[in-house]
């Protein structure tokens, strides 16, 4: 592969990393606002940017109250780790990448 192209390639895996960066936002953001709605508090200490392990346990053994309400939090929350798993995945090749290729730069 040219160095044109390979650089092109790289710059559309970190257009997508971009991407996903603000698809990851909106669903913590969506999920935010579905607790607020709720009037659900998040107990002190979890209310970070960086979500842990413990606050998304939290997240997963929470009851709504309601079968629609629980599934909607599921569905957030799946979203949430596939966009998750997604970017780590990316970054892993980003990594790969420049590794390989800008070993110069």
């Amino acid at each position: 592969m040219t160095p044109d192209l390979h650089r092109e390639s790289l710059r559309s895996l970190i257009r997508q990393r971009t991407a996903l960066v603000r698809d990851y936002r909106r669903i913590k953001t969506r999920i935010k606002s579905l607790l607020l709605y709720l009037q659900i508090d998040i107990p002190h200490g979890m209310d970070s940017p960086k979500w842990s392990l413990k606050f998304i346990a939290w997240l997963d053994a929470l009851d709504l109250g309601y079968s629609n309400s629980n599934q909607t939090l599921k569905s957030m929350l799946s979203h949430y780790r596939f966009i998750d798993l997604e970017l780590k995945s990316l970054l892993n090749q980003i990594r790969l990448s420049c590794k390989q290729n800008h070993k110069k730069d």
